[in-house]
């Protein structure tokens, strides 16, 4: 699956960006739900189908202050928590170069 491929539909234009930046990096986009007011965008960068404990990790956006945004990598496990390995805040210009940044580093 490419970046082309992946449904935009009720995204947060950040994480539209964070697509744009990172071209066939993510497998799959899940929007926020619309009935909650923090909710976040997952990008799917890596699934996990051999451990089924394990579905995979995903960049998680939401908002944070007026102008601001929210960025965490997680794990997503399908039983006991998703652990968080890196955040970070800031306005969506910074937390696009962060987390291109970012996963540029850990995919080194």
């Amino acid at each position: 699956m490419t970046s082309e491929s992946l449904k935009l539909d009720g995204l947060y234009e950040v994480t539209k960006r964070l697509i744009e930046a990172l071209p066939g990096v993510f497998l799959k986009a899940e929007p926020h739900d619309v009935t909650d007011s923090d909710g976040s965008d997952l990008l799917w960068f890596q699934v996990e189908e051999a451990q089924p404990d394990v579905e995979g990790e995903v960049i998680a956006l939401s908002p944070g202050h007026p102008g601001t945004w929210y960025v965490r990598h997680d794990a997503i496990y399908s039983v006991g928590g998703s652990p968080t390995f890196w955040d970070k805040s800031g306005t969506e210009g910074q937390i696009v170069d962060l987390v291109v940044d970012y996963l540029g580093d850990t995919k080194s």
